[in-house]
């Protein structure tokens, strides 16, 4: 674009009268200009010295540490809880880099059992699940079906000479524990990785390997993550717990995954929510405790991952074994009031006191009715129009009734609730990320829910006393 700016020359009023009869016309003037504007414009747009504005990056790149990072340095990386590749880690010595070939894994491993499945993308199934019997019996075996094959098999590409695929695409993982007691020169070649393990609990090391195209549905763990690349490349997509993203019940088979495709996670996220990382061959990604992320694989892969527990699923699973204020001999109906009662009670003092702190994912202001409304909306949206949503006479009946008037002559039994709730809301307390603590505080209402009513009843009372 050329800006063509006029600027006013103060002249007196009579010359100006003068010169008007001398001056063509605005509009002749315009046209005898446009097409020396649009020329210089052109050209100065295919000028090289033009300086150009570059485009944006999107998502951006995570950040990257170039220079070598030291043993004793990658337990305060991953406690940044801040996504960071590492270009040069203590994995650059592992014998793994050069080792791990297709053949020589073909001869240490053998044949392996790997889930195979039509689509490209992979969703891990939680076995006994209070939620599976929404799934059709064919979901299930659609993703647990295993077959056993070659390595060579499993790195085939789709239409390649030899391919035994047949439009399958085969996933493979197997914790290392295993791997060495079949191969443990594996686990040697693996070596140092203890100083990967960024928590005590909970310890776990990975094996992955995969063709390319492959695909780990967007998802979340609620670990310590340090993800090797040990041959090949993968693209993994990042997005923060502070992104409201749409997703399966804890008690769901499914659970810790988004229930929408990466591009749709990213169409409702705030751009700075997201971010990525380029993994190649020796390099490492720490992922933190419950950063979602979607995983592609670019080329014919190796990767290792080193797990341990965060301490927020630590303490989610302490509160798990706390006791709960409700009797098993309360009539039906008591119990649904109590339950209502005890989730406002538990929502306003383990998160909303702190959300005036900082407004949280799902918004602050709208009281615990509104962070109610939130879990069912995030969680169970997909299951208010089932069957399974269709409450009971009694359990309508109870939950047309405001909350709080439930219990208006009986403080006795408000005061049980509360005390009930002094050490589950200290424990939540002490997770300082406040959208964690949220997550945590979901799940934990999702548990208790589960305990309280039948599981084929969880899905109705979330649709009807909790919405």
């Amino acid at each position: 674009r050329v800006r063509v700016r006029v600027m006013r020359v103060g002249v007196s009023h009579k010359s100006t009268l003068e010169h008007r009869k001398l001056m063509p016309s605005p509009s002749l003037v315009l046209t005898a200009l446009l097409p020396l504007a649009i020329g210089l414009g052109m050209l100065f747009l295919q000028s090289p010295d033009h300086d150009q504005v570059a485009p944006r990056t999107w998502p951006p790149p995570v950040p990257r540490i170039e220079r070598t990072v030291e043993q004793h340095e990658l337990l305060a990386i991953a406690h940044t809880r801040q996504p960071v590749v590492l270009a040069r880690s203590p994995a650059r010595g592992w014998r793994a880099l050069d080792r791990w070939t297709p053949e020589y894994l073909q001869r240490h491993l053998g044949n392996v059992s790997a889930y195979t499945h039509t689509e490209s993308s992979f969703i891990t199934f939680h076995d006994h699940k209070p939620l599976e019997f929404v799934l059709p019996p064919t979901e299930r075996a659609h993703h647990t079906t295993k077959r056993n094959i070659s390595i060579t098999q499993l790195y085939q590409e789709e239409g390649e000479e030899g391919d035994t695929q047949q439009g399958s695409f085969y996933h493979f993982s197997m914790a290392m524990d295993a791997v060495a007691a079949v191969a443990p020169a594996l686990l040697a070649d693996i070596a140092p990785h203890q100083a990967f393990f960024a928590g005590t609990e909970g310890r776990q090391i990975n094996m992955w390997l995969g063709r390319a195209g492959l695909a780990t549905h967007m998802h979340f763990d609620a670990t310590w993550n340090f993800f090797v690349q040990v041959r090949g490349q993968k693209r993994i997509t990042l997005v923060s717990p502070a992104a409201s993203v749409s997703q399966y019940p804890c008690l769901h088979p499914f659970y810790g995954h988004a229930r929408a495709s990466l591009d749709e996670v990213l169409r409702t996220v705030e751009d700075s929510h997201v971010m990525v990382a380029e993994v190649s061959a020796g390099e490492v990604l720490a992922i933190p405790p419950y950063w979602w992320h979607h995983v592609q694989t670019c080329a014919p892969s190796v990767s290792v991952n080193v797990w341990a527990l965060a301490p927020e699923y630590i303490t989610l699973e302490t509160i798990y074994r706390m006791p709960i204020p409700f009797e098993a001999t309360w009539p039906h109906a008591m119990l649904l009031s109590s339950l209502r009662v005890w989730i406002d009670l538990l929502v306003r003092r383990a998160l909303l006191a702190s959300v005036l702190e900082r407004e949280i994912a799902f918004g602050a202001g709208g009281g615990a009715a509104h962070v109610r409304t939130s879990l069912v909306a995030r969680r169970y949206a997909h299951l208010l129009t089932t069957h399974w949503a269709k409450p009971d006479t009694q359990m309508a009946a109870v939950c047309a009734r405001p909350t709080m008037t439930l219990f208006d002559d009986d403080s006795l039994l408000i005061d049980k609730i509360e005390a009930g709730l002094n050490k589950p809301v200290t424990a939540l307390q002490s997770i300082k990320d406040l959208d964690i603590r949220a997550t945590c505080i979901f799940n934990y209402i999702e548990h208790v829910v589960a305990l309280v009513v039948e599981p084929t009843a969880v899905i109705a009372f979330f649709a009807t006393c909790a919405h």
